[in-house]
């Protein structure tokens, strides 16, 4: 990650060792150096001087849901069907039973 690739709001990895920090302002100081105001994990504000030696260990981090639901419903529609021919490839039949009384458990 080059350092203009740092901006307000940006998550970056490696500034603490475990975790990642979002930037709350840069400062410039010429062309090849920087300090940067970051929050870490626990909210507390602290500050660092970076220099273009220390661009490769720089990584963003993408933000977003840790989930979505925009995936291919083909590929959806594919799992049941697929588990389908394993339980009849198999001689197993799959179904469903349904009890009428409480199971057993322990």
């Amino acid at each position: 990650m080059r350092l203009e690739g740092l901006k307000p709001d940006a998550v970056v990895r490696s500034i603490l060792p475990d975790a990642g920090v979002t930037v709350v302002s840069v400062e410039w100081h010429g062309s090849d150096a920087l300090t940067l105001v970051y929050r870490g994990p626990n909210g507390k504000v602290a500050d660092e001087i970076l220099y273009r030696h220390d661009e490769p260990r720089l990584a963003a981090v993408e933000t977003g849901r840790p989930w979505s639901f925009d995936g291919d419903g083909a590929l959806f529609r594919l799992v049941p069907y697929t588990s389908r021919e394993w339980f009849v490839g198999n001689g197993l039949r799959p179904i469903l039973t349904v009890a009428d009384r409480p199971a057993v458990t322990g």
